[in-house]
């Protein structure tokens, strides 16, 4: 599968660094071109509740701003990923702030309507990964730099995922 870039749908910043993301992904050298490269937002299927994309996804990038958390498509991204894909990225954007507990005691069963284990589970486990910071105010030349680092990590061979990891640790405890 190809590699999928999922954004708020309601930021319009998000969505803007996201496309910056994409065209600079696709002057990196590699593989990761000829896999194909798409914004989630904007894929048909995608905005019918057809999750198929994210499924058969290669890659997942998150692009992380001021309201991914509260955004259903957003986090819909996040648990339809958990358990189908080995890489996953997350890039946040200035206006990013880690959740603390607080949001997942009081906002998350507040927007989220479905099982809140395996969110939990998957966004703790995405968001304790060492994240690429991409600013959008950055000089074109940073922004290249922090794009070569989302496709070094894309095309990084041999890594025992999060996901794994998160998987391991469950069956192994009691």
């Amino acid at each position: 599968g190809g590699i999928v870039v999922s954004c708020d749908d309601e930021s319009n910043e998000a969505a803007a660094a996201s496309a910056v993301l994409i065209s600079k992904l696709a002057r990196c050298s590699g593989t990761l071109v000829p896999a194909g490269i798409c914004l989630l937002p904007e894929v048909e299927s995608w905005a019918d509740g057809d999750a198929t994309v994210v499924r058969e996804a290669g890659a997942l990038v998150l692009v992380m701003s001021q309201d991914s958390l509260t955004s259903i498509p957003q986090l819909t991204a996040v648990i339809e990923s958990f358990d189908r894909m080995a890489k996953i990225v997350l890039v946040t954007l200035p206006n990013f702030s880690f959740p603390g507990p607080a949001y997942y005691k009081d906002v998350l069963p507040r927007i989220w309507s479905g099982d809140l284990a395996p969110l939990r589970t998957a966004l703790t486990t995405y968001l304790r990964q060492i994240s690429i910071a991409l600013n959008t105010h950055a000089s074109d030349e940073l922004l290249q730099t922090q794009c070569n680092s989302v496709a070094e990590r894309l095309e990084a061979p041999g890594r025992v995922s999060l996901q794994q990891k998160a998987r391991a640790s469950l069956v192994a405890s009691p």
